[in-house]
């Protein structure tokens, strides 16, 4: 993750351990993940959709050209909102590098 650098993704900023845990300090996203506003609008307006499926795929195409990272596990639960309303992909559990 240290090597994550973009507005679309959620960049570690700091990392540490304890003697039985490591933490792991992110990019703060207070809006939420798309998934919670799924469940509560129902569904989006279509200029929204092109605005999240825009900022996805330049968040993609940034792991997949840049870092050779597959993601592996997009869904609306790892797509987490701004304070601005921008997206930020999290959950790089099931990546795969150097593909």
């Amino acid at each position: 993750m240290k090597e994550l650098e973009h507005p679309y993704v959620v960049n570690l900023r700091f990392s540490f351990q304890s003697e039985s845990k490591a933490y792991l300090v992110t990019d703060y996203c207070s809006g939420g993940d798309l998934s919670h506003w799924i469940k509560k609008k129902g569904k989006f307006d279509e200029h929204i959709v092109r605005f999240y499926a825009a900022e996805t795929i330049l968040a993609l195409q940034y792991l997949h050209e840049k870092l050779n990272i597959i993601h592996r596990d997009i869904k609306p639960e790892n797509i987490l909102i701004t304070y601005d309303g921008h997206i930020k992909i999290t959950d790089f559990g099931l990546s795969k590098s150097n593909f």
